[in-house]
């Protein structure tokens, strides 16, 4: 169902009510009349429209045919003229440049919303769809249970992923996923892994349709889109993280199979650009309000925007696809409106990967209607809002698309859009920004295959000067070391650890670490969505934390060799994170002094100045929110003294959240707490889950933590989020900002 004006429209493939030239008058008037169809349209061996029947007006003219008939035209904006014709035609052409048919839209009821000629509407009959995703874990036999026991708990269709890895990642070597960011490098993991193959998604689609199931896909590639519009899928699922991929979506310019468009991770601007967009190349699509974070925290589903989404669908249907806990969330939906309910869907919550964890179970599917919980707290505030989560922004690198170059380009050459590629992780300028840059100039070197940014046509900066500020640093990987040693000239440099990094001899660079004062930040995430907890009292993840954080301690021995440094600082997140909500006061906290006790003890005879981190109550693992339960209060700092001489890491934008959380003054606190702490961190935030903003973005007042910054010997960095993005925007701009105070 298509929405032009007031009028809406089924989209109709190109060889319904066709016929060819030589077709006589006699012969099309009955094929309308016995069809039942509302219009003939004559087209030439090439497709190309020549004419139109319809019943009505065309078919009391005296000629055979209309020569001229009224159609429109892919990729154009509807004119004045058209507006006026529109309202005169229940069956409307719509052709290419050329003239050729593309598809057919035909008048239909508003109220309903079409999938395999079923009809859905909101309030008392959503369509209802079993998120199976990758939950098969790459097994034919565990799709097809998941498939019967969909069925079986009453949804309506089943939804899978196709994905062609090859044209969907920019690389997937093994030297690739140790240098490359770790969400990414986990995502193609878990997805090489995972992954159907075109043959077996076939093989789970035929099985659904033989137990009456609606079949829907998302294709991430254009290989995967071109598939499934030959499988003649029933609808086709366009992730968030393709939703500004216009490459990927001019994939169904000229097919009748109706689209379903996730909005996570992308702002008003954006969902206004592809309304535009699909309203121009005439495809149905009904929007879905989306958070792309795994699982998303109550506060951040802002439901209520939902609605806003009505005006922006080209059906003016829409929906809701939920990563929140539970399966209260989703009822709240139905009452605001939504047409389309969408739920990962598991046999066991426990099996690897990321999506099991916020999937329902058979018997949780079929009992969606019962439960109201924290319906209130997932409403949301302003309904006209559009928020992108501190979660979404970790998501998007991974998931979705950034700007590479095709070919080498220099200084003084004119940037042209044909010279890129759009591949993951996303870095750097988005496929929706490209075009503006449409004939600019290059000012430095840029090489294939590298992720194309705003500094590349900025006047260069040889280095920076920041006279105000002292004992400061920067975060690096070994990638970006040597520039940003060249550029800022800083005290010295924060190494953030990657699991993969213990693949890695630190050997390897010795040439940009000598003489080079370094400190290291440990590792908390690895393979198969574990989280370093060295305080747990769960004797299988403290052994296998242990054993990691010896592997740990033994790669920084190897840095501080080479750097030369007589000591080295290695600032830890310890542990006490729950992806469940459990209160401050369960985890043993003097258990866990006494453990972390001995490992201070231990990194000191190693002559390392082992740094727990301050931490916010809402951690972000694996792109989904937790729970934290140690060294969120200050008062765990002052607690744990009665263990060992522990000094800390204060993370300012943690603290402040944390702070925010307890009811506690920030401020106070940190002057109680300021002796125990030989290491900063320094961001903004904003409660409750905004952390690592840029300077002045968020609610802190640094003019108060001046003094701590400089009148303290503690060595600091501006651990801005994605700061070292663009040519080191996000750093560059905290440090001016933190210099001018």
């Amino acid at each position: 169902m298509f929405r032009i004006k007031n009028n809406f429209y089924k989209v109709l493939s190109n060889s319904i009510g066709t016929v060819n030239p030589d077709t006589s008058y006699s012969k099309v008037k009955s094929k309308l009349l016995l069809n039942k169809l509302k219009a003939v349209y004559l087209v030439n061996e090439k497709n190309k429209l020549l004419g139109v029947m319809s019943k009505g007006e065309l078919l009391n003219i005296k000629s055979e045919w209309n020569y001229s008939p009224f159609y429109l035209t892919i990729g154009r904006k509807i004119s004045n003229r058209d507006s006026e014709n529109i309202e005169n035609y229940n069956s409307i052409p719509i052709v290419d440049t050329n003239g050729i048919l593309l598809k057919i839209l035909e008048i239909t009821d508003k109220s309903h919303i079409n999938f395999n000629n079923e009809s859905f509407n909101k309030f008392s009959n959503p369509f209802v769809i079993a998120e199976i995703g990758n939950n098969h874990n790459g097994q034919i036999k565990l799709g097809k249970e998941l498939i019967k026991k969909a069925k079986e708990s009453g949804a309506n269709a089943v939804k899978f992923q196709a994905r062609f890895l090859d044209d969907l990642y920019i690389d997937l070597s093994e030297k690739y996923l140790n240098e490359t960011d770790f969400s990414t490098s986990y995502t193609i993991s878990e997805l090489k892994r995972f992954n159907l193959s075109f043959s077996d998604l076939k093989i789970l689609f035929d099985y659904s349709r033989s137990l009456g199931l609606i079949v829907g896909c998302t294709p991430f590639d254009n290989k995967s889109a071109q598939f499934l519009i030959n499988e003649k899928v029933d609808f086709i699922k366009v992730a968030s993280a393709d939703m500004s991929n216009y490459s990927l979506l001019s994939e169904f310019n000229s097919c009748a199979i109706p689209l379903i468009i996730s909005t996570g991770m992308h702002s008003i601007s954006s969902i206004k650009a592809l309304s535009s967009w699909l309203l121009s190349n005439y495809i149905e699509a009904s929007l879905l309000h989306v958070n792309s974070t795994y699982p998303t925290p109550y506060e951040d589903v802002n439901l209520r925007f939902m609605n806003s989404l009505e005006h922006f669908s080209t059906t003016a249907h829409f929906g809701y696809s939920g990563h929140e806990r539970g399966f209260h969330v989703p009822l709240a939906a139905l009452s605001l409106g939504a047409s389309i309910i969408e739920k990962h869907f598991t046999l066991d919550k426990k099996l690897d990967g990321n999506d099991h964890k916020v999937s329902l179970l058979p018997e949780e599917m079929e009992a969606m209607v019962s439960q109201v919980k924290n319906v209130s707290s997932a409403l949301g505030g302003n309904p006209n809002e559009k928020k992108i989560s501190q979660g979404e922004k970790l998501n998007k690198i991974a998931l979705s698309k950034g700007v590479y170059m095709k070919e080498d380009l220099l200084p003084g050459d004119s940037f042209s859009v044909k010279s890129v590629k759009f591949k993951s992780p996303c870095v750097g300028i988005t496929p929706d920004e490209v075009h503006f840059y449409e004939g600019k100039t290059i000012t430095k070197k840029i090489l294939k295959d590298k992720p194309l940014s705003n500094s590349y046509f900025e006047a260069q900066n040889l280095e920076y000067s920041f006279e105000n500020l002292s004992n400061w640093g920067l975060p690096v990987r070994f990638r970006d070391l040597a520039q940003i040693n060249n550029l800022f000239k800083p005290t010295f440099l924060e190494y953030h650890m990657f699991s993969t990094d213990l693949n890695i001899d630190p050997k390897e660079y010795d040439s940009i670490l000598k003489n080079t004062t370094m400190s290291i930040h440990a590792p908390e995430q690895f393979k198969d969505s574990f989280v370093l907890d060295l305080v747990t009292d769960d004797k299988i993840i403290f052994n296998k934390s242990k054993n990691l954080f010896n592997n740990i301690i033994e790669w920084v021995e190897d840095v501080k060799k080479i750097t030369g440094q007589e000591k080295i600082n290695l600032i830890t997140n310890v542990g006490g994170a729950s992806p469940d909500n459990k209160k401050l006061s369960e985890v043993n906290k003097d258990l866990a002094y006494e453990k972390l006790s001995y490992i201070n003890e231990l990194c000191d005879s190693k002559n390392i100045n082992f740094l727990p981190q301050t931490m916010p109550p809402f951690p972000w693992h694996f792109g989904g929110q937790g729970f934290h339960r140690l060294f969120v209060d200050p008062q765990d700092l002052i607690e744990s003294q009665k263990w060992s001489n522990l000094k800390f890491c204060m993370d300012f934008s943690h603290t402040f959240m944390s702070c925010s959380h307890l009811n506690l003054d920030f401020y106070d606190s940190l002057e109680k707490v300021n002796h125990l702490f030989d290491y900063m961190h320094v961001a903004d935030a904003i409660y409750p889950a905004e952390e690592g903003i840029g300077i002045g973005d968020g609610n802190i007042d640094f003019r108060k933590l001046k003094k701590f910054i400089n009148d303290k010997k503690a060595m600091w960095i501006p651990e801005v989020w994605n700061g070292h993005l663009d040519e080191f925007k996000g750093f560059k701009e905290a440090l001016i900002k933190l210099n001018n105070l």
